[in-house]
């Protein structure tokens, strides 16, 4: 009877426990079709850029459960030149910090020279989630240098209101286009 008891308070104290212990949800991958705007700030050829706004498409592929990222970029503008310019999209590939959900990029081209220097576009992107707001969004930035053509030129964007139009995987591959 003792048992009886004992086995029957512990099941009366989980049921009433239950609603207490918040469901686990897994949060969203970052495979998918994500859309919003962005807002650019930078010196190009001597001039200063500051666009608000930019509308942003970027489609996103993961390979290989999920670490190798494949990205297609597209930054509706005129205003950075041709390695941040678009359409067309502009190809990146990374890698996931192992979770799915946030990753390291450059485009493709993108080459690193001495003393932590680069020419091409790198960043990154994260998906997260809020308590009430029913989808995800997408946070991330771009940094783009140009050491060879033009070493005063520098463009960094900061995502702003992105969010998944598709969670369908895009089939990005990991070519680089020409």
């Amino acid at each position: 009877m003792k048992n009886f008891i004992i086995v029957s308070s512990a099941l009366v104290g989980i049921l009433l426990m239950g609603p207490l212990v918040r469901e686990a949800t897994a949060d969203p991958p970052l495979t998918g079709t994500w859309s919003g705007t962005a807002t650019c700030t930078g010196v190009v050829a001597d001039s200063l850029k500051d666009p608000e706004d930019v509308p942003i498409t970027i489609a996103i592929s993961t390979v290989a459960n999920p670490v190798n990222l494949n990205l297609d970029v597209t930054l509706t503008t005129g205003d950075f030149g041709p390695l941040l310019n678009g359409p067309p999209a502009q190809r990146y590939h990374g890698k996931s910090n192992g979770n799915g959900k946030a990753g390291k990029i450059s485009q493709c081209g993108t080459t690193f020279g001495p003393k932590r220097s680069f020419t091409g576009v790198i960043g990154d992107v994260k998906v997260l989630t809020k308590k009430n707001v029913p989808s995800p969004f997408l946070t991330g930035k771009l940094l783009a240098l140009d050491d060879v053509l033009d070493p005063d030129d520098a463009v960094a964007c900061v995502f702003d209101h992105v969010v998944r139009t598709s969670a369908t995987d895009p089939l990005v591959d990991d070519s680089c286009p020409p």
